[in-house]
């Protein structure tokens, strides 16, 4: 009995012994190493920056978009639409209109009027940019070029109102204005009258706009009442539109109509700004019944 519980405690010792020798090597693997070389860093990590080439052509500013009544996304076009009092500003361009789609692929921005209950339209686009203002049919504008094309626009310019059936304005921020606002106007009338509906003006097929500087128009002609007068055509016209003075032609607000004369315009001519304090105003008036006159 003995011999068996002495040999009972020998193989017990014996197999903590050989348990706690196994389990030294195990608790000094834990130990964090103080070895000082470092393992070199991945070359395959990148900077987050690096993953990203940004296009030497994206809009280096943040445009700002809004709507009254909805605003809808489609994803897969990537086409974002603005109902209701819409508008969209980017750097000092401005529109405003009750519908307005834009085309983030592309960069240009699509305005419209909307039809109301009646089949009236509310909305008409408005844009703004610096100086220029104007209202039209539709616009459309290129974030990246600085450009747009307006449909049936109608702008001011000091005294001077321009319709124009299709027009392409380049903002003197682009690269191909040369340092001003430039208005391409084509099919375009220009006159002082301030109705809708001019009811006279010089029309020309092509007109070039600067604003606050100078209107050049090609072969032209005199309507009033939307009637072209032959006798009163030109070649071609230099008309300065600075609001300093300067030397140039003075417009009638209206035309008239004499039972005597028929119909005719008063109050047209030339400016002269002599000094500083003398000016010269050299008016006349014409009348389609071969009657004239010079004040």
């Amino acid at each position: 009995m003995k011999k068996t519980l002495w040999k009972y405690i020998i193989s017990s010792t014996c197999l903590f012994l050989i348990a706690l020798g196994s389990a030294i090597p195990l608790y000094g693997q834990s130990i964090t190493s103080q070895d000082s070389l470092k393992p070199d860093q991945d070359s395959l990590v990148l900077n987050g920056a690096d993953l990203y080439v940004v296009s030497k052509d994206a809009i280096d500013e943040r445009v700002e978009y809004g709507a009254r009544d909805s605003i809808r996304f489609d994803y897969l076009k990537r086409l974002i639409f603005l109902y209701g009092e819409a508008y969209i500003k980017y750097k000092t361009m401005q529109v405003h209109a009750d519908f307005i789609t834009i085309d983030m692929k592309s960069s240009v921005a699509t305005a419209k009027p909307l039809l109301d209950s009646a089949g009236m339209k509310t909305g008409v686009p408005n844009f703004e940019d610096g100086d220029q203002k104007f209202d039209a049919q539709e616009i459309q504008y290129n974030f990246k070029t600085r450009k747009g094309i307006v449909t049936e626009v109608v702008s001011r310019q000091d005294d001077v109102y321009i319709h124009g059936e299709k027009t392409k304005f380049i903002s003197k921020q682009s690269n191909d204005s040369g340092g001003d606002d430039v208005i391409y106007n084509q099919n375009a009338i220009f006159t002082t009258c301030d109705a809708p509906h001019p009811h006279f003006g010089i029309y020309s097929k092509r007109q070039k706009v600067i604003p606050n500087k100078l209107i050049v128009v090609g072969p032209s002609i005199v309507k009033i009442a939307e009637v072209p007068t032959p006798p009163l055509m030109l070649p071609f016209g230099f008309f300065p539109i600075s609001p300093d003075r300067r030397s140039g032609i003075l417009f009638p607000k209206d035309y008239e109509y004499s039972q005597t004369y028929g119909f005719g315009l008063r109050n047209f001519g030339y400016y002269f700004p002599v000094s500083q304090y003398l000016d010269v105003k050299l008016l006349g008036m014409v009348y389609f019944r071969d009657s004239w006159g010079i004040n």
